[in-house]
């Protein structure tokens, strides 16, 4: 968060940070893709925000013949900048949305 490394998730889990109220800037790399996502935004104080990583579906050769399909996901809005070429997106949750999600995965 504005250049500076928070941490690192591994699929379905999340890390929460706690900040005053200002612009910050969230950027997110993923790995094994051909870019980073990265989406500026004006925090307001006593607000919670929650941001999600998709994935784009992709189907891929396999060898010997056919295929095989990787679904995508789309929770949220998606925001900020992404390469064209990548397979993983930002996306910002509603607060209703985002804290169930949190709820799921500390019921884990």
């Amino acid at each position: 968060m504005n250049s500076v490394e928070v941490g690192s998730l591994a699929s379905n889990s999340y890390i929460s940070l706690v900040r005053p109220a200002g612009r910050y800037t969230l950027n997110v790399s993923f790995p094994f893709d051909l870019g980073a996502a990265e989406h500026t935004f004006d925090v307001s104080a006593g607000r919670s925000y929650y941001f999600a990583v998709n994935i784009r579906s992709a189907t891929m050769p396999i060898a010997g013949g056919g295929f095989f399909t990787i679904p995508g996901s789309e929770v949220g809005q998606q925001v900020g900048n992404s390469n064209l070429l990548a397979g993983s997106y930002l996306f910002e949750l509603d607060a209703g949305t985002g804290a169930a999600a949190v709820a799921a995965m500390r019921a884990r």
